[in-house]
């Protein structure tokens, strides 16, 4: 988490974060009119709390003792006179001051947990009469401690920051939100957004009373936005959310939550935070609900295209291509020209993405202060990226293909996504995050067959891009359907250097480090991830089977085998474990046949025939110099086409109804919309993809109805002769 954190000192804290800055004048007026009347302050010229004359903790031998008093309470009074400050310059808002006990138990969207921190800038109707406190009001949290030493101050602060990240994990509303951490008489101030982590300097309370006092008056007269409530939320008292979207006529629709679909909490506050509900039209003047559809709720890059705009390019160039003339020099690419143009002139083609109804770009975070430091070595503040808030609402309601009731549904399902692919690879697109999470299924009639929906084209990029560099980006990725190169970063064919025995030179001209090719995500990459996805289908339900579909001794122990073999390889990890690595470049038959059922088993025969050619297209490729020839990809998804025929031709049907169902459904219309629905997915046999800290990747899986890569650069090849 401390790789987004920057420091600054005070005064550019307070102007770059703080909802605004009083003037002295009013801090002087509040002093002399609500603070010293009452005692909170001196009679004296020199500003002074009357409760702090000095350090609450002057030296070792009070610190034991003082801990267990309420040494901060005044605190308390103070905020409470400065919030009656008449100010004609603003209004004062719902928030005040106020101490929790550690006893209490505080509430959030779903849970309750102990309280850590010490106070909060809180509504009023956050607090109840049974010594409980909801998190969902409470604006500034502020932790204080006697002690000052390097233990205590760290602990301080991780209370705060604990509290922070819970607020932004839960509330849909939140921005950004702020923290105030007290030890003895020092004080710091932070903020906490999407982007980054702000913290200021330390400043003395005690002796500079009005500094406190200004920062306590800049929360309490504050806007609720100017606090980090986004304008555009609203919180019901049923714990749903009220999404509001400008529609373009000076007017805004709205849609309220159902249920959340995916919306996996962070270990860390800064990242994109990406949520997926189940939404309802909403009519708050006659409160009547409409029709439902599916929100994607995520903090994207300042600078990144927006998921309408790249759907929009994408289709685009995709029919720029297939308005072009057929070329003589690329039989394979006309081939797949030929065999989808019907869809392309009837425009049925974006039937196979989902269809955008709206979308809101909302405002640009706040930027670093540039005069800020790095709370640590691994990042600069130069590399901090600003975000923006980017809602994206889709009609259809779907289901991953993994919550597909059997193989045959997903295999007509992925043989879609494959058309889907072979369409955005023409149009010179790929998609980069093909997962099952990705990998949608719509009908809108039981006895209709499953129609595919491929999604979150939010991070697919044009191939060969023009400057060819990776991208370093922490995000979230689903690495089970990561391509083996991405997740090594490196080639599978790495060439052999010719060295001389006796030559000098070999031992200077390197010295300044070795060079490696840096991999890129490339269209076969796209296709590997679909290889890897029908086989974690097959693998992760092998306990779901009947006892029938083994013959003799083979179901002895098959679970138990099926798990030892596949646990290394299937990994919530962004590396390539020796295991997955094995799984790809050697015999998949010769390692599944002592437990993969006989139904499956031909398939399994033809996921290793294409992991043979998949392989040697890999190879070959870099070998020769092809990686940005665009051609040089036809054949391999054109085999990729015959791959999935073939398993669709297998004369024996068994296989079509190999149970995908887990041994435990949960239902994904959850009794309390504020309650994530879970959908263990397939995970019979392993444990669901997660979301884990990647270099670079999508991090959720949107538009569900129930629920790392990196690139590089080679040199352009001549004309022809994959992270989830």
């Amino acid at each position: 988490m401390m790789q987004d954190f920057v420091t600054c000192d005070i005064e550019n804290f307070m102007a770059a974060y703080l909802p605004f800055i009083p003037s002295k004048e009013d801090v002087t007026d509040c002093i002399e009119t609500n603070l010293k009347p009452v005692g909170l302050m001196a009679q004296s010229e020199l500003p002074v709390f009357t409760n702090f004359p000095a350090s609450p903790a002057a030296d070792d031998a009070d610190i034991e003792n003082s801990i267990n008093r309420d040494i901060y309470d005044s605190l308390n009074s103070i905020a409470d006179a400065i919030g009656t400050f008449s100010s004609s310059r603003r209004p004062r808002n719902r928030y005040r001051y106020n101490k929790i006990p550690r006893r209490t138990s505080i509430s959030d969207v779903d849970s309750e947990f102990d309280n850590e921190v010490d106070a909060c800038f809180v509504t009023d109707q956050a607090l109840t009469t049974d010594d409980r406190r909801s998190s969902l009001g409470a604006a500034v949290w502020i932790g204080y401690i006697v002690s000052n030493t390097c233990e205590d101050r760290m602990k301080n602060n991780r209370k705060v920051v604990n509290a922070a990240l819970r607020i932004m994990n839960c509330d849909v509303r939140r921005m950004f939100t702020f923290g105030i951490t007290i030890e003895a008489d020092e004080a710091t101030l932070s903020y906490y957004s999407r982007s980054h982590c702000a913290v200021s300097r330390t400043f003395n309370f005690v002796q500079n009373p009005e500094l406190l006092i200004s920062v306590f008056m800049s929360f309490l007269f504050a806007t609720e936005s100017e606090l980090g409530y986004d304008p555009m939320v609203q919180l019901q008292n049923d714990g749903r959310y009220i999404y509001q979207f400008p529609d373009g006529n000076q007017s805004s629709v709205f849609y309220r939550t159902v249920h959340i679909i995916s919306g996996y909490p962070l270990s860390h506050i800064t990242g994109r935070m990406c949520r997926i509900w189940l939404v309802e039209a909403y009519d708050p003047a006659t409160k009547q609900a409409g029709a439902q559809a599916v929100l994607k709720d995520v903090c994207l890059d300042s600078g990144a295209k927006t998921e309408r705009e790249i759907q929009n390019a994408i289709f685009e160039d995709i029919e720029a291509f297939f308005d072009s003339e057929l070329s003589l020099d690329s039989p394979q690419l006309n081939d797949i020209k030929t065999q989808h143009r019907d869809l392309i002139d009837s425009g049925e083609y974006r039937q196979l993405f989902l269809e955008i109804i709206l979308d809101y770009v909302g405002p640009i975070s706040k930027p670093v202060v540039p005069s800020s430091e790095p709370k640590d070595h691994y990042r600069t503040p130069s590399e901090i990226v600003n975000r923006k808030r980017y809602r994206v609402l889709f009609k259809e309601v779907c289901r991953s293909v993994g919550d597909l009731e059997t193989l045959g549904e997903a295999i007509d399902v992925i043989q879609q996504a494959h058309t889907a692919l072979q369409l955005l690879y023409c149009a010179g697109w790929v998609h980069r995050d093909i997962s099952i999470g990705n990998v949608l299924a719509h009908r809108t009639d039981d006895s209709l067959p499953w129609k595919v929906k491929l999604i979150d084209l939010e991070y697919a990029k044009r191939f060969p891009p023009d400057n060819y560099e990776a991208v370093v980006d922490p995000k979230t990725g689903t690495p089970y359907f990561m391509p083996t190169e991405i997740l090594a970063k490196q080639y599978l064919y790495v060439p052999r250097k010719k060295v001389q025995t006796r030559d000098r030179s070999k031992y200077t001209k390197d010295a300044n480090g070795l060079s490696r090719d840096i991999v890129i995500h490339n269209f076969q990459h796209d296709l590997e991830s679909l290889w890897w996805l029908i086989l974690y289908l097959i693998i992760s339900h092998i306990k779901d089977q009947s006892t029938e579909d083994w013959q003799g001794p083979v179901f002895q122990n098959a679970v138990e085998r099926c798990q030892n073999w596949a646990a290394p390889i299937f990994q919530n990890v962004i590396d390539l474990s020796s295991e997955r690595r094995i799984c790809f470049n050697y015999s998949l038959v010769e390692a599944t046949v002592s437990f993969i059922p006989e139904s499956v088993a031909p398939i399994a025969q033809l996921l290793e025939i294409n992991r043979a050619t998949l392989q040697h297209a890999f190879v070959g490729r870099v070998r020769d110099g092809y990686l940005r020839n665009v051609e040089s990809y036809a054949l391999v998804h054109l085999d990729f086409g015959d791959f999935l025929e073939a398993i669709q031709g297998l004369e024996k049907k068994e296989w079509r109804k190999y149970s995908l169902k887990t041994l435990t459904k949960f239902s994904t219309l959850n009794s309390n919309p504020r309650i994530p629905a879970f959908s263990p997915g397939a995970g019979a046999c392993l444990s669901s993809p997660g979301n884990v800290k990647a270099k670079r990747g999508p991090e959720q899986n949107p538009n569900l109805e129930e629920q790392g890569r990196t690139e590089g650069s080679h040199k352009r090849g001549t004309k022809l002769k994959k992270v989830a």
